[in-house]
C-alpha cells in the first residue's frame, strides 16, 4: 500500500529538521526521503518509519501536522503515469544499491575484525611461553572463531548477491523504455570469484588451526622415552663415609 505525506515539508521547516538529519534518523536514503517531502508516493512502511523521525527530534504537536493519504493502488485497465512508475522503481533501485554497499562494508569489516583475532590467538598460542600449558585449549578456540566468521561471511555474502541480482533486474526494468541504451556486461571472474577466494582462505586457516591442534594432542599423549646413553642417576643412598673411618 502506498500513501502520502502532506505538509511534511512545512513540518520540516517549521522544526528545523534537515532531509539529510530525518533521512538518518529513519534509516532511510536520501531520494526516499526528497520524494516524501515533495509529496510523491511512497510506502506506508517508509511513512512510518520517516513520522517516527520527526516526532523523535520534534514535538508530538509539530509532528501531527503530517497527514497520511492514502494512494490506492490502479486497477489493471487504468494506465499509470510513466514518471511514477519509473519513479517506483528507481526508489528501489536506490534503497538496494544503498543496502549492497552497507553489506560490502560490513563484510569488510567482519574480515577485518578476524584478522586481528586471529593474530592475538596466533601470538598466544605460537609466541608467549607462559600459556604453552594452555596450549591446546587456545588452538580449539582459534578453530572456534574460524567457523564462527566463516558462516557469518557466508549469511553477509548471500545478503550481498540478493541485492546484486536485485539491482540487475531492476536495471533491466528500468532500461527496457531506452532501447537505444547499453550498459556494458558486467566482468566475469577469470578464475575464481571473490567469494570463492574468500572461502578458500578460511579452509586453510581451518585447516591449519585443525592441523596444530591434532599435533598439540598427539605430543600430550606420547609417552616419554630416557635415551639409554645417558647415565641413569642411582636412587640408592649413598655410603656414609663416616661410618668407614676408625674410631
Amino acid at each position: 500500500m502506498f500513501v502520502v505525506l502532506e505538509n511534511l515539508d512545512e513540518a520540516l521547516k517549521s522544526t528545523g529538521i534537515s532531509k539529510s538529519l530525518l533521512a538518518d534518523k529513519a534509516g532511510l536514503s536520501p531520494s526516499t526521503v526528497d520524494r516524501a517531502v515533495r509529496a510523491r508516493r511512497i510506502r506506508r512502511e517508509t511513512s512510518r518509519k520517516i513520522i517516527s523521525a520527526v516526532k523523535s527530534q520534534a514535538s508530538i504537536e509539530e509532528a501531527s501536522d503530517i497527514v497520511v493519504v492514502e494512494s490506492p493502488e490502479p486497477s489493471q485497465s487504468a494506465k499509470m503515469p510513466a514518471t511514477i512508475e519509473s519513479d517506483d522503481v528507481r526508489e528501489v533501485y536506490v534503497q538496494s544499491s544503498w543496502n549492497m554497499r552497507a553489506f560490502m562494508l560490513l563484510r569488510f569489516r567482519h574480515f577485518a575484525t578476524f584478522s586481528v583475532i586471529l593474530a592475538f590467538i596466533a601470538t598466544g598460542a605460537f609466541r608467549v611461553d607462559e600459556v604453552s600449558d594452555f596450549r591446546g585449549y587456545i588452538l580449539i578456540f582459534g578453530v572456534l572463531i574460524t567457523i564462527a566468521f566463516w558462516i557469518l561471511d557466508f549469511r553477509t555474502g548471500e545478503y550481498l548477491s540478493f541485492h546484486a541480482r536485485r539491482m540487475s533486474m531492476l536495471e533491466s526494468k528500468m532500461l527496457k523504455r531506452f532501447d537505444d541504451v547499453k550498459l556494458p556486461e558486467h566482468p566475469q571472474p577469470r578464475l575464481l570469484s571473490a567469494s570463492t577466494v574468500t572461502n578458500i582462505i578460511f579452509l586453510l586457516i581451518l585447516f591449519g588451526w585443525l592441523s596444530f591442534s591434532v599435533i598439540q594432542i598427539a605430543q600430550r599423549n606420547e609417552p616419554q622415552t630416557t635415551d639409554p646413553a645417558l647415565p641413569q642417576s642411582s636412587t640408592e643412598n649413598p655410603p656414609d663415609r663416616a661410618s668407614d673411618t676408625p674410631p
